[in-house]
C-alpha cells in the first residue's frame, strides 16, 4: 500500500532500503499498539524493537505523533481500497447484500488490524484539534466511496434524509465495532474469541433499524 508521505510531513524515502526501514519501524508500532505498550513506549524503545536506529526514525518521522499519523494514513488507504473494489464488482444491488458485506469486511479488517483502533484513540484525545487536511480529504474520498457502494438500494431507507441517516449510522458502527473489538476483547482474555458472525448480525440488525429497512425480523 502506497504512503502520501508527503501529505503527512514525513521525509519520502530516497531508496528501497529507506522504504523497508519505514515499513519496519510501522510494523512493529503497529504490533506495539496491538499489544497496548505503544503509548508508553518512547522512541528509542520503538526502534530498538524495530532493530532499527534514533537516526533512521528522525530522518523518517518529524515525531512519534507523525509516526501515529502515517500508520492512519496507511490504515484509511487500505480502507479506501476495499471499498473501491467492491465498487468494481458486480454484487448484489439490494441493501441488505451490500450492508451485509460491507459490515463482514470493516469487522473483518479492524479485528484484523485492532492497533489501528488503538491509533486512532490514542491520537484524538492527543491531537483531536489538528486533523491532517490530507486525512480529511481521504475521509471525504472514503465517504463518497461508501455512497456509491450504497446508491443503488439508497432508495430502500424510509428515513427522512436517507444520505445523512447513512453517514450517521456509519459514524455510530465505527464507535460500536471499535468498543467491542477493542474493550470486549481486552475484558475477557480468558473467554472465547469475539465471534465475527455475532458481531456482524448485531451491527445489521442496528444498521437496518435506524435506517427503517424493511426486513424480515428473526
Amino acid at each position: 500500500m502506497n504512503l502520501n508521505s508527503d501529505s503527512l510531513k514525513i521525509s519520502k524515502p530516497k531508496q528501497a532500503r529507506s522504504k523497508k526501514t519505514m515499513e519496519n519501524i510501522l510494523d512493529t508500532a503497529q504490533q506495539m499498539l496491538i499489544d497496548s505498550t505503544f503509548d508508553k513506549a518512547n522512541i528509542q524503545e520503538i526502534v530498538k524493537k524495530a532493530n532499527s536506529s534514533v537516526g533512521s526514525f528522525y530522518s523518517l518521522f518529524k515525531t512519534k505523533n507523525n509516526l501515529l499519523e502515517c500508520l492512519l494514513d496507511r490504515y484509511q488507504d487500505w480502507l479506501i481500497e476495499i471499498v473501491q473494489e467492491y465498487n468494481k464488482q458486480d454484487i448484489p444491488k439490494d441493501m441488505i447484500s451490500r450492508a451485509s458485506l460491507f459490515i463482514k469486511e470493516y469487522i473483518k479488517v479492524n479485528q484484523q488490524e485492532s492497533g489501528m483502533l488503538r491509533a486512532r484513540h490514542i491520537y484524538n484525545i492527543t491531537n483531536l484539534k489538528s486533523i491532517p487536511k490530507a486525512r480529511l480529504q481521504k475521509n471525504e474520498l472514503y465517504q463518497q466511496e461508501v455512497e456509491r457502494l450504497f446508491e443503488p438500494c439508497m432508495h430502500e431507507i424510509n428515513h427522512p434524509n436517507p444520505k445523512k441517516a447513512l453517514t450517521f449510522i456509519l459514524i455510530l458502527l465505527d464507535i460500536f465495532i471499535g468498543d467491542k473489538i477493542i474493550f470486549e476483547e481486552v475484558t475477557n482474555k480468558n473467554k472465547a474469541a469475539l465471534s465475527h458472525q455475532e458481531l456482524h448480525d448485531e451491527c445489521l440488525r442496528l444498521f437496518l433499524n435506524y435506517l427503517e429497512i424493511n426486513y424480515e425480523k428473526e
